[in-house]
């Protein structure tokens, strides 16, 4: 499970005992198709999918937070 939070930064929490990662910092991301995409970080980059089909609505949501942290750069 992934969790966007304000930052931007994005975390992973293991479904089973909810212990939660470090957040990584989100440079840029790319939608592959409508289940996959791509996060860009400092050090990484994240394949990333959604099976229920939600990619593109990831993507959007991390153009929302970027955009009210950093006015001036683009995805």
């Amino acid at each position: 499970m992934f969790l966007l939070t304000l930052g931007p930064h994005i975390y992973y929490v293991d479904p089973v005992t909810m212990e939660k990662s470090h957040g990584v910092q989100i440079l840029r991301r790319r939608p592959k198709n409508f289940k996959i995409f791509f996060v860009h970080t400092p050090n990484r980059k994240y394949y990333l999918e959604d099976p229920e089909g939600y990619a593109l609505e990831w993507c959007k949501a991390i153009d929302e937070v970027k955009s009210h942290y950093f006015p001036d750069q683009s995805s």
